[in-house]
């Protein structure tokens, strides 16, 4: 699990390497209310455009949707919302 903040090039690079991963998409300070799970090749949080890591948001990232699962009970005290259906 990898959590990339003000880093879009990291990001976008770790996206690139991981089609079949999954990312959490939060607020730079993780609330339980909004924890929304996307597949990596969703198009909402994989655009070349955009500020996916910068402002207000953070991206965390892994290959097994578990351990997001797990972070999310178990750090955040909340539960993921699927975005895509991943």
């Amino acid at each position: 699990m990898i959590t990339f903040i003000n880093d879009e090039k990291e990001y976008l690079f770790w996206l690139e390497r991981h089609h079949k991963g999954f990312v959490v998409n939060s607020y730079k300070k993780p609330l339980s209310s909004f924890l929304m799970l996307h597949c990596a090749d969703c198009g909402t949080i994989n655009s070349k455009k955009g500020n996916h890591t910068t402002h207000d948001y953070i991206k965390i990232c892994s290959r097994d949707r578990k351990e997001l699962e797990n972070w999310s009970q178990n750090i955040i005290g909340g539960t993921l919302s699927e975005h895509c259906k991943p």
